[in-house]
């Protein structure tokens, strides 16, 4: 799919090309530096804090960071469930003392 310039969902014929871009990829044209994080992490020899960093770096493109969750709404439902599932437990104890001393 080709974009027309002024297509604001992609890099269209109107937008210059990044030059310091492409004269990086000319430079260094075989490096991956995913790759290179791999191998740092990898390595016995490099300090074990680094590896730690490089591996927190790597797990970022394999398990992406979660947005934190707002909960709303009454607290007391949660604390009146609480309560009800702890008087059950004390019922289901005492049921089960009752039939262990038949």
């Amino acid at each position: 799919m080709k974009f027309q310039a002024g297509n604001k969902a992609g890099v269209g014929h109107g937008r210059p090309k990044n030059k310091f871009k492409d004269e990086i990829e000319k430079v260094f044209a075989d490096y991956n530096p995913l790759q290179k994080l791999k191998e740092m992490a990898e390595d016995e020899e490099t300090g074990k804090e680094l590896r730690f960093q490089c591996r927190k770096e790597l797990a970022q493109y394999y398990a992406p960071k979660l947005k934190a969750v707002e909960h709303s709404g009454d607290v007391g439902l949660a604390i009146t469930h609480d309560l009800a599932i702890a008087e059950m437990a004390k019922k289901l104890e005492q049921l089960e003392e009752e039939h262990s001393t038949e």
